[in-house]
Parts: structure tokens; sequence; C-alpha cells
């Protein structure tokens, strides 16, 4: 420990530390495809910390799950419940949950806020299933059981950002579909689900090891994947590479979160088309899968946008984050300018409304990523802030009928994972189904 050493070796020493390190950090950024052994290395040692910290759940947990933006301590579960409504509807309510560690889909009923069902599946058994080399959050307190969708049997179907996954009413394993799912499913109406999907290496040339491939892919009923095409082949084979291919260099040009499938013909559409959300371009574009042709598309006046539903035969819904770049954030670099808002598109007058402005407003809703919306049978409006932890139900003038908070018993709100509104007319079977089942 003391032991004399020489200026130049303790100088000679810094420097080969300093040139050690730059060459990692290279490394871990190209990755090992391009670095090889090096870039394994590197790559396994930037993710020792979250290695470390995945051996105790509670801090895994809380440093991804928690809620990051600002906002109200509030209590968890339903308040602010408006005098002499009652809703007759249930939610499918996909959370963080913040006392078991873990996500947790839940079945419950509005007009008293319990909870009937729970699904807890075992997480590390459907990524053990994936041929993956690491499936994405494989870490059961990391992952996120998103958007998922309640069959008739009372089975779900969900994703992490992983392989698409069904599990029974009790939560036991019936299938997966390898891949990398994300973002929203959506039922075709023939027993299928259109889902969002990233390719776990990109072919693409000129892009990076980093770069994310968006697709949109169907699965069926019983797990198998028919149909899967990439977004860039899509904008490409149409001649729409300059949307995205000249731009500055991004690893996530296209960002695909929603593929809304046209269950009927309308005026400007056929059944079998489908609807796709993509992000990172302000695009919402109408693609028949059938011709591989984009039947139309625009790009805003929403920005950074979410959740496309089909309201009737020449009207679409679309959740605008109103988000823009550049401020730096705990959790990236986007921030809501002003608030959320559901603005509908007229495809006969082409034009753009926002008919629930004021709720939005009223309510500061504002998550500046994900979010979603329903249109219920009687006009009201069902809207998950995931970022902020809040559900709410909105009528035309504003007001509010109700509100949800996914917190701790301190008010922290935790991470929504795309939950539904489950209309008791459309969903009232599988509902009876799931609580029905006997589970050890």
């Amino acid at each position: 420990m003391f032991v004399r050493v020489p200026l130049w070796t303790l100088l000679l020493a810094i420097l080969a530390g300093f040139l050690v390190t730059i060459a990692m950090l290279v490394a871990a950024r190209i990755g090992p495809s391009k670095a090889g052994t090096l870039g394994s290395l590197a790559q396994n040692l930037a993710e020792t910390p979250r290695a470390l910290k995945a051996l105790v759940p509670s801090i895994t947990f809380k440093d991804t799950m928690r809620s990051r933006d600002p906002a109200p301590a509030l209590p968890p579960g339903f308040s602010a419940r408006e005098a002499g409504f009652q809703d007759p509807g249930y939610l499918l309510i996909a959370r963080s949950d913040p006392k078991l560690y873990r996500s947790v889909v839940e079945i419950v009923r509005i007009r008293d806020g319990k909870t009937l069902h729970r699904y807890a599946p075992d997480i590390a058994e459907a990524n053990a299933r994936s041929h993956l080399a690491r499936p994405r959050d494989a870490q059961p307190n990391r992952y996120r059981m998103t958007h998922p969708l309640l069959l008739e049997d009372g089975s779900l179907v969900f994703h992490g950002d992983s392989p698409l996954v069904r599990v029974n009413a009790c939560g036991k394993l019936m299938w997966t579909v390898d891949g990398i799912f994300t973002h929203a499913i959506e039922p075709d109406g023939a027993g299928n689900f259109w889902v969002p999907t990233t390719y776990p290496k990109s072919s693409l040339p000129f892009v990076g090891s980093n770069f994310q491939e968006h697709g949109i892919a169907k699965v069926s009923y019983s797990g198998k994947l028919l149909f899967k095409v990439s977004l860039a082949k899509i904008l490409d084979d149409n001649g729409l590479y300059r949307l995205w291919g000249p731009r500055a260099y991004t690893d996530d040009p296209f960002h695909a979160n929603d593929v809304q499938p046209a269950l009927k013909d309308g005026k400007y559409w056929r059944a079998g088309d489908v609807f796709i959300s993509l992000r990172n371009l302000s695009m919402v574009m109408l693609y028949r899968p059938s011709t591989g042709k984009i039947v139309w598309y625009r790009m805003g006046p929403w920005m950074l946008q979410h959740d496309v539903d089909i309201l009737d035969e020449h009207r679409i819904s679309i959740f605008d984050n109103h988000a823009r770049g550049g401020e730096e954030h705990d959790d990236g670099a986007y921030r809501v300018d002003g608030h959320n808002n559901m603005l509908v598109y007229d495809f006969d007058t082409d034009r753009v409304s926002a008919p629930f402005n004021a709720g939005f407003s009223k309510n500061r809703i504002k998550t500046f990523r994900e979010g979603l919306q329903t249109t219920l049978p009687n006009g009201d409006l069902f809207v998950e802030e995931t970022v902020l932890g809040r559900l709410v139900r909105i009528a035309p003038n504003g007001n509010l009928r109700w509100r949800y908070i996914n917190a701790d018993d301190e008010g922290q709100r935790y991470l929504l994972n795309w939950s539904r509104y489950l209309d008791p007319e459309r969903y009232g079977k599988a509902i009876q189904v799931a609580l029905a089942g006997k589970c050890s």
C-alpha cells in the first residue's frame, strides 16, 4: 500500500484506464454484433447495476414502476364520484401493484370499487418459453402486463414488451407466441388479435445495432402467427420512404403503438383494413393488408399520439398526447404542451374536432407517453392517464363521473398498464366465467 511509484507509471496507468473506459463505452454502444466478445463483455458490465437491483424486488419495482411526474398525493382506489350517477360497468385494470411489487390485472366492479378477480400469473414461466437471447423485462418485478384482453372463456391475452401470452382464468399458462410484442392488443372480430411488434434484429441497411424495426402482427385465438410485416417495408413499398429515411438518424423512427382493425365496411375503408398509429411520426395511416397498400394517412395535428378507435362509418378518434420534445425529463425528453385530448377526424369533412377538450382541460389530463380512450355507449369517455396512474370517466360537458388512482398508502402514484372499460352487455359472459373459475 505504501510502495513508492514513479510519476510516469501512475500517469500511464491513468491514461490506460481512461482508454479502456472509452473502449468499453464504445463497445457497449456498438454491441456484440460488431464488437464481438468485447461488445458482449461491455454490455454485461453495463447491465450489472440493473441485475444487482433486481435481487431486491421492492427496489427494482419502485425504480421502474413509480410515476416520476409530479401529481397530487391522492388515496388509492375510487373517489370523486358524481352524485346520483351509477356506473353499471366493470374495469379490467392493468396496474403496477405497489404492495405486491409486480404487475397484476384485476376485474373491478365500478359501482362499489370491489375487486372481483385478480390475474397474477407466473411471468418467469412465460418468459422461459422464449427463444430470444434475452426476453424484454424478464424480471417479474419489471414486467408490465400490458393491454390485457379478456376472452369469453375467462382467459387473458397480454404481453410485457415480450412474447404474447395467454393464461386461463386462474392464471395458468395456455400458450405463448415468441417475439417482442408491444403496446395495444386489438381483436379483429373473428377471434384473432392485431398487435404491434418489434423485430429482435433489424435487417435494414445503414442502421445501428439498437435500431427498433417495428412491425404489425396478426395472431390467432389458438396462438398462431398469421401475418407479420415491417413498417419500413409498408412505407417503402408505398413510396413513403421520405417520411422517415432522410430524417436525422434515430433508433426509433416509427414507434407503432396501435393497430385498430375495421370490423365492417365503412364509407372509406373495408372490413379487414387496419388503422395504425405511428407515434414518432405523429402519423395515423389506414393500411390494407390484403393488398399491401396504404389507403390514407395523415400526420397531425395530433402529436406523439396513441390509441386510434373507429367511431362510425366515417369518423375515427385519436388520443392526442400533444407532447413536444426538447425538455429533459427523468423518464425521457418529452413534455405535454398544455393537456392531452381526444381528437376526432371526420373523413366526410376532412376536419378535426376536440369534443372533450373541456374535460381534458378541467381535469388536467397530461400523460406525456402512452394513454388511451374509449367512447362509451352513452357518449361519455373513459380515459387512462397511464404515467400518472389515473383512470377517469368524463361526461360530454367535461364533468368527472368518477376517478380511480393507482397509488400506495402514501399517495405515491404507480404506472397503469393500459386498462379497459368492460361494458356488461359485451363482456358480461366473460366476467361471469372468470369469476366462476375454481382456482387453488
